[in-house]
């Protein structure tokens, strides 16, 4: 019994030992045929793959997607070309891969029949069929900037390749001679020089003309129509679709030289680009030379245009509007003879506009850059209009604003049909005298004496006169509370101080006085009166149109002098009454906080307007309150407590009140 037990369990165990093992190899057998790790192979077969799970396919709704397409709005020419493109793509993929491989290959070249000469040439810019270097050589004697693609063999892809590297020993480019080889060279080495095309930057090799009557090198590379970067001994040319492309470039998508440079790496060499030469410096001054040449060129002063219309200024570079009257152009002989009251309708408007996004920062370059246009164009030169202005501009307020800025923006005179006459540079705001200037350049653009021209708008001579005389208005206020404070004090440094504040005070008078008598003529009479009393400069009338009474105020000055007063003493009383809103203003002054002449903050002035809900009907109409506008004291009468003594009334004021003032019922009585 014992032994049948023993014999049954030894079984069991020997079974369940093959068991594991058989599991173990199954195990052992899968990790080496999902991973390839084990060393061990064996030959027991996996177990087979689960069935694939069956989907139902979804039930479509034909009803459901008919009533979406009818809710989708109709397809745009440019979506349905998308869509004709995209389902494209696969096939045209193909064929842009078809380029980078040809069937012919290493074939005998089919155009010259030479033995050895093997097709593997092809050209990048044009369809040259794939051929031997020496038929691609022949085949772009006129077309040498056109990039050679050579198979090679080893990689198994194109290369970029110059036409001089097509051939161990290098080929030239002959200037002269119409591409064929020059007899008598300039050096007997062939010249490594650089061209710069549309298409990249060509390191190649050329070979200038010396025969007997050849010219210079600068002359044989601009026949080639290359224009070279210097004019000594020049190693580098660019050429002339290559400047005209930029150049319209620049004019039309404001492209910089910098970024175009950069492009032109780019398409000789992607991927290692910081080994292409950089020819920015040099490409800066080429450009410089070609706008200006194309200019003196498409204006016709390479044909003597000046003889033709000599009523321009000489060596005119500026583009004329074909619409504005121009004598001798577009107006018929006699013109002059048209009443005036008809002369309206043959008129050129001059508008001035001022741009002060058009600034430029103070840099670090070249102070003898200068223009090449020499002011012929719509620039003034700089010698005619500059000045020393730099060292006083720092003194000045307005350099906060514009702060390290060459120019602060240019002013424009152009014609209704917006054609630029005159372009000037401005320095700290519109000055008058660049203004101006533009203007009179603009005036200048006929030298027609004929013409009668009619400045409408304020003359800048009569704001600057009648600004003038407020400036010494208010320094003969200063002087005279000066004249008051050393009274009081009686000291010598203050008496001093007053004296020569008085003398300079004269000067400008008298310098102002100067110009009075040509701008107010018949005030002379009331200055000679006061010249003999001899009053003191802090003292002296100036005869402003506001010192005159009314009935002599249109007898001595005229309209626009009195309407430019008017105007200069109205915005000058709104900067009063701002400045009285600030705290800095009565601390000066010395105004008490309760003094009862000026009004009290009220709840009426903390009003503000609501940002976040809707407008109500009346809301533009009403104002912020003086605490968020600024505006200055607010519309309506003066309160009621300043002219009522009641308790009451006091009280109410009082409760009404919200700002820094304290009324007091004691400065009320």
């Amino acid at each position: 019994m014992l032994k049948n037990q023993k014999a049954q369990f030894a079984k069991a165990a020997k079974t369940l030992g093959n068991t594991i093992q058989q599991h173990s190899e199954t195990r052992v057998g899968q990790e080496y045929s999902a991973t390839v790790s084990s060393t061990f192979t064996n030959m027991t077969a996996l177990p087979p793959l689960p069935p694939p799970i069956k989907f139902k396919p979804p039930v479509v709704n034909v009803e459901t997607e008919a009533a979406v397409d009818e809710e989708l709005p109709k397809k745009t020419q440019r979506a349905e070309a998308l869509e004709g493109f995209e389902q494209m793509m696969p096939l045209l993929l193909d064929l842009l891969l078809e380029h980078q491989f040809n069937p012919f290959m290493d074939d005998n070249c089919t155009t010259c029949h030479r033995d050895g000469a093997k097709r593997t040439t092809c050209c990048y810019d044009c369809n040259h069929p794939l051929s031997c270097s020496e038929c691609f050589i022949d085949a772009h004697r006129h077309n040498r900037m056109h990039w050679a693609e050579v198979w090679n063999q080893e990689h198994g892809f194109f290369v970029h390749h110059d036409i001089s590297a097509l051939r161990k020993d290098g080929y030239a480019q002959h200037l002269g001679h119409n591409g064929l080889p020059c007899p008598m060279p300039d050096s007997k080495e062939d010249l490594n020089f650089l061209i710069i095309d549309i298409n990249g930057i060509h390191n190649t090799k050329i070979c200038f003309c010396h025969c007997p009557g050849s010219e210079d090198r600068v002359i044989q590379l601009m026949r080639h129509r290359l224009f070279p970067a210097s004019l000594q001994r020049p190693v580098a040319a660019f050429m002339f679709q290559l400047l005209h492309h930029f150049h319209l470039l620049h004019l039309e998508s404001k492209a910089t030289k910098y970024d175009y440079m950069g492009a032109l790496r780019c398409l000789t060499d992607n991927v290692f680009t910081n080994e292409v030469s950089d020819l920015y410096s040099r490409f800066c001054i080429v450009t410089q030379v070609w706008t200006a040449l194309t200019a003196k060129k498409c204006l016709g002063q390479a044909h003597g245009i000046d003889e033709v219309l000599p009523h321009r200024p000489k060596e005119n570079l500026i583009v004329y509007c074909p619409a504005c009257p121009e004598p001798h152009v577009n107006m018929l002989p006699g013109w002059e003879q048209m009443p005036p009251e008809f002369r309206h309708l043959k008129q050129l408007q001059i508008t001035l506009d001022g741009n002060f996004h058009l600034n430029c920062y103070m840099k670090n370059t070249d102070p003898h850059d200068t223009s090449l246009f020499h002011g012929c164009a719509y620039f003034p030169d700089d010698k005619r209009y500059k000045c020393r202005h730099l060292e006083v501009l720092k003194k000045q307020d307005a350099t906060k604003k514009f702060k390290n800025m060459a120019v602060s923006g240019i002013v424009n005179a152009q014609c209704s049909h917006v054609f630029i006459k005159s372009s000037i540079d401005l320095q700290v705001g519109e000055w008058f005298a660049n203004v101006d200037f533009v203007l009179a350049n603009a005036v200048l653009s006929s030298n027609d004496d004929g013409l009668t021209h009619i400045l409408n708008g304020p003359s800048a001579l009569e704001v600057h006169f009648i600004h003038e005389g407020l400036l010494i208005r208010s320094t003969q206020l200063n002087i005279k509370a000066k004249a008051t404070f050393s009274s009081m004090e009686k000291s010598d440094a203050l008496m001093e101080e007053l004296s020569v504040s008085r003398q300079r005070l004269q000067t400008c008078i008298e310098k102002w006085r100067s110009i009075q008598k040509h701008m107010m003529p018949h005030v002379g009479d009331h200055v000679h009166r006061q010249a003999a009393t001899n009053p003191a400069p802090e003292e002296e009338r100036l005869f402003l149109p506001s010192d005159l009474a009314a009935n002599e105020r249109a007898s001595i000055a005229s309209i626009p002098l009195i309407e430019c007063e008017r105007k200069l003493l109205e915005g000058r009383a709104f900067d009063l009454i701002r400045d009285l809103c600030t705290i800095e203003c009565p601390n000066q002054d010395w105004i008490d906080n309760d003094d009862p002449l000026f009004r009290p903050l009220t709840k009426q002035d903390t009003y503000r307007k609501q940002m976040t809900i809707k407008h109500a009907v009346g809301d533009t109409y009403r104002h912020e309150g003086l605490l968020w506008a600024n505006r200055g004291v607010t519309s309506g009468t003066q309160p009621a407590h300043f002219a009522s003594t009641s308790g009451s009334d006091v009280l109410m004021a009082e409760s009404s009140s919200v700002g820094t003032q304290v009324l007091k019922a004691k400065k009320l009585c």
